[in-house]
């Protein structure tokens, strides 16, 4: 009971004395615990609150980031062994053998030759055939290419068809101006008819060793059509 120096309480007022307990759930509790929270808390500890709440996100990532390689470390282990040691690798190996060497270099050589010939054909035609290969070695005379020797082998024919029509005429000419002498002598020829004579039978020699000649020169382009090496080479 108040004496009579307090100040009396207005109406309305319970005093102490008339208080009594009210039981609360939890809920309740929590209800109230929000509702001072948000009337008593200032409003700078909003941030300070978020701030809270991210170093609590950050520290839950580094339990689980460490929490995972621990159990990936664990799944590497077996009991009583330790890490489990990666696969040999495979190696083929081979017994040394001991044998005589002979020591030699790969070198990209070149050939050059020390004589040089030009080959040329000394008549036209066309080749008919070729008697060697690249790189072969050949010797001095060997057959190289055959032209064509048709035409000249008409040649040498034609040169010796006209060396005996040459060779006819000259033996009428010789018996022509041993009968005009003979005549001449006994007085039935004309000197005049046997020099004529005579000139026919020079005129059958000379035509007689143009014959030949172009004999010689047939014979010498069927020749010219073998081409032959003119020295031993490769």
């Amino acid at each position: 009971m108040f004496d009579d120096r307090h100040t009396a309480l207005p109406q309305g007022t319970l005093l102490e004395t008339d208080i009594h307990p009210i039981p609360l759930t939890r809920s309740d509790i929590g209800k109230a615990g929000d509702l001072r929270d948000a009337s008593t808390v200032p409003q700078g500890s909003a941030g300070r609150r978020t701030r809270r709440n991210g170093y609590m996100m950050a520290a839950a990532g580094v339990i689980l980031v460490g929490a995972g390689v621990w159990s990936f470390g664990a799944r590497m282990m077996t009991p009583g062994q330790g890490i489990v040691p990666p696969p040999l690798p495979v190696v083929t190996v081979a017994f040394p053998l001991r044998e005589n060497i002979t020591n030699r270099t790969e070198l990209t050589g070149q050939f050059s030759a020390v004589n040089q010939v030009g080959l040329r054909a000394q008549v036209s035609g066309y080749l008919n055939k070729i008697h060697f290969q690249d790189g072969q070695i050949v010797r001095k005379d060997d057959l190289l290419f055959v032209i064509d020797p048709r035409p000249y082998e008409i040649q040498l024919q034609q040169a010796t068809a006209q060396r005996e029509t040459a060779a006819a005429a000259l033996e009428l000419a010789d018996k022509q101006v041993a009968r005009t002498a003979r005549l001449n002598r006994e007085q039935f020829a004309t000197d005049e008819l046997l020099d004529q004579r005579a000139q026919t039978q020079r005129a059958a020699a000379a035509a007689v060793q143009a014959a030949e000649a172009a004999i010689r020169s047939a014979q010498l382009n069927l020749e010219f059509t073998r081409i032959v090496a003119p020295l031993a080479a490769a």
